[in-house]
């Protein structure tokens, strides 16, 4: 029988002659092309035998006796490793699987040979890069696939590695973090460390006060704020002093001085609206007040032109104005909603429903 290999997800498998698929893509390309001139029948029997356990990627069947004690055979039902250990993982795309025996785990490889005796108290899945966290006596290492130790175990924790290479660890409930070299990049000093943002930033923690540091550890913004949200698609990112909101920028540069009592998101042309003492404004992304905080309340109503004006309320009447803060309706309107695609807002005048345009013409009936 002539058969095809086939590719998808990085995965292989078999197809006939006719297209029809025999096994799945989701095996090795060695497993695959060891198989791929047997008989359909025996082809048919690696997807049968055996149905209580999966078939690994590499053609290898984790499998149990009696004693509920875990193996390794072949697809072809030849013994690799007699069965001995408390546990056998799934195989991880490295080819490796972790196993545990008398309490203690290591590594095997698709022939049943140890890589890594059976020596940690815990063996957690490799990353993208290669490496995986190992615990022993509630200390955290590192190892490669080739089960070298790249990091001793001594850090409390070691979080996931993130896409720049960099990882948080924890020593005596500090935190830094380490290359995957296992190099030292930020000493374990501060109280918390999260997440690294696209421009290379991540926010820090000490003692409840929060700033900056880069990739290189360097500092950016010492931990002066009580509070500081992730950066925007804008390059801004909103912080918190005393209970006031203000806008700082990547190089940590006040761009609006703590005085808020609260900011919200920007919209897609540049401004934001804020509030200070329970009065409304807006502000653009050079942190300038377009509208002074003088209304009772402030929302954008968007256009047909995807454009944004400003509806503000002030003494139970609304005003709309355009993004530079020109008047283009005086406040007199009871309600108004978005324009809809006939370029016409609905709005409440004196009690009466009707429309408005973009420059504030009434439109009884439409």
């Amino acid at each position: 029988m002539k058969t095809k290999i086939f590719k998808q997800n990085n995965l292989f498998g078999l197809k006939d002659g006719d297209g029809t698929v025999i096994l799945p893509p989701k095996f090795y390309k060695d497993f695959i092309e060891e198989v791929k001139d047997l008989t359909l029948q025996k082809l048919i029997k690696i997807k049968l035998v055996d149905v209580q356990y999966e078939l690994q990627p590499n053609g290898m069947y984790i499998f149990k006796d009696e004693n509920n004690k875990w193996g390794l055979k072949k697809y072809n039902s030849e013994l690799i490793v007699e069965c001995k250990y408390k546990f056998i993982s799934n195989f991880e795309s490295n080819g490796l699987a972790v196993v545990e025996l008398n309490k203690k785990q290591g590594l095997i490889n698709a022939k049943g040979e140890k890589v890594v005796e059976c020596k940690y108290d815990c063996i957690l899945n490799f990353e993208s890069n290669g490496l995986a966290v190992v615990e022993l006596n509630k200390k955290q290492g590192l190892i490669n696939a080739k089960g070298e130790k790249v990091v001793e175990c001594k850090y409390d924790c070691i979080l996931n590695f993130e896409s720049n290479g960099l990882a948080v660890v924890g020593l005596n409930n500090k935190y830094g973090f380490i290359n995957e070299k296992g190099e030292v990049v930020v000493e374990c000093k501060y109280n918390w460390i999260y997440s690294f943002q696209p421009n290379g930033l991540v926010i820090i923690d000490s003692y409840n006060r929060r700033g900056l540091i880069n990739e290189k550890g360097e500092v950016i913004i010492e931990c002066i704020y009580d509070d500081i949200d992730e950066f925007l698609p804008n390059g801004l990112a909103e912080v918190e002093l005393n209970g006031k909101w203000g806008l700082i920028n990547e190089k940590g540069e006040k761009v609006v001085k703590c005085k808020y009592d609260y900011i919200w998101d920007f919209q897609p042309n540049g401004l934001a609206k804020v509030q200070l003492k329970n009065k409304f404004g807006v502000i653009n992304k050079k942190g300038e007040e377009i509208i002074k905080c003088k209304y009772d309340n402030i929302f954008f109503v968007q256009t047909l032109q995807s454009n944004t004006l400003v509806a503000a309320k002030s003494n139970e009447k609304w005003s709309l104005m355009n993004e530079k803060g020109e008047l283009i309706v005086k406040c007199k309107y009871d309600w108004i909603y978005d324009f809809q695609p006939n370029g016409l807002a609905k709005a409440k005048l004196n009690d009466r429903w009707g429309f408005i345009n973009e420059r504030g013409k009434w439109f009884e009936d439409v």
